[in-house]
């Protein structure tokens, strides 16, 4: 049976949809926006990649993602997420562990996005403001924390093709191929 795979986001800075529709390039699949009226039906889909960006550490539009995944049990649903801290193992089984403490670690990706306090409603700047202060008032803080200070006082684009390669990697050894078709078992 061919797979098909279809691209679910939410993008709030463009940092998730610029990381969409760059996989729906590499494995020829429709990319929709969550929120997109014209989405086609998720049943004619077996495997479906939804994204979205880190605030705080909660993936953006996880609730809905989820609905979604119990009103389409016969499809697999895979995460991935962006956001500003770097791509290590240890900030993805972070995320992974809040937003999925029940699922496989094969399930979720993490994608080094950006920052862009611009397009942040005020609750985010809000938000964002408090987790600058909490830093400032460390006593002692990590290497990380620090690089993680220094970048929250101004826009960054992190975004790379090159980040898509683990995820694409592991698409590639499930048999997911471009096009979106996994081949045919005997």
């Amino acid at each position: 049976m061919n797979q098909s795979v279809l691209i679910l986001y939410t993008s709030r800075t463009g940092f998730t949809a610029r990381y969409a529709k760059w996989l729906g390039e590499a494995l020829t699949a429709p990319v929709y926006a969550l929120d997109d009226k014209s989405c086609p039906l998720l049943d004619a889909y077996d495997l479906i990649l939804c994204g979205g960006g880190i605030y705080g550490q909660e993936l953006s539009g996880i609730k809905e993602f989820r609905r979604l995944e119990k009103r389409h049990p016969s499809a697999r649903f895979l995460y991935f997420a962006t956001g500003v801290r770097p791509a290590t193992e240890a900030v993805r089984r972070q995320l992974m562990d809040y937003n999925f403490p029940h699922r496989s670690q094969a399930d979720f990706f993490y994608l080094r996005g950006g920052l862009d306090p611009e397009k942040l409603d005020s609750n985010q700047k809000t938000l964002l403001s408090l987790y600058k202060a909490m830093l400032k008032r460390r006593k002692v803080l990590s290497a990380e924390d620090a690089h993680m200070l220094e970048l929250l006082d101004h826009s960054s684009d992190f975004t790379s093709q090159d980040e898509l390669a683990p995820l694409l990697a592991y698409l590639t050894q499930e048999g997911v191929r471009e096009g979106g078709a996994k081949p045919q078992r005997p």
